[in-house]
């Protein structure tokens, strides 16, 4: 699996930079949180586990690598779509749209945007916290 790869190599190449204190180099795009979280070293090791199919934009799914380290901004996303759990969610289309209504039932990660790009994206509510 491609992404098996390139996440084994991420990590690699993190964890050489890490180790030499060195922050240069452009292999990464270095985010401020991600510098943030090198400056105080944190690291992490590489898991198939952490690979989890997802949707991107309805019935088109991918895979993402479920990282603290690495996922930027993670909101409650994790909490919601735990691997061994069985939880639904709810996702409406957010508000702030011209688009008609529409709504979608998953239980696998999805992307902010997931049924809409428009300004407020989709909200998502999980079953298990209804």
């Amino acid at each position: 699996m491609k992404l098996a790869l390139r996440l084994s190599y991420l990590i690699e190449y993190y964890q050489t930079h890490l180790e030499s204190n060195n922050l240069e180099g452009n292999e990464i795009k270095w985010s401020r949180n991600l510098k943030r979280r090198f400056t105080q070293g944190k690291s992490e090791q590489y898991s198939n586990n952490r690979i989890q199919r997802a949707f991107y934009r309805p019935f088109i799914s991918c895979y993402v690598y479920d990282s603290n380290l690495f996922i930027d901004e993670r909101g409650s996303v994790s909490s919601i779509f735990q691997k061994a759990a069985d939880n639904f969610s709810i996702c409406t289309i957010g508000d702030a749209t011209d688009k008609p209504f529409s709504v979608l039932s998953t239980n696998r990660f999805t992307d902010l945007n997931f049924l809409s790009p428009a300004a407020a994206g989709s909200k998502i509510f999980p079953t298990a916290c209804l």
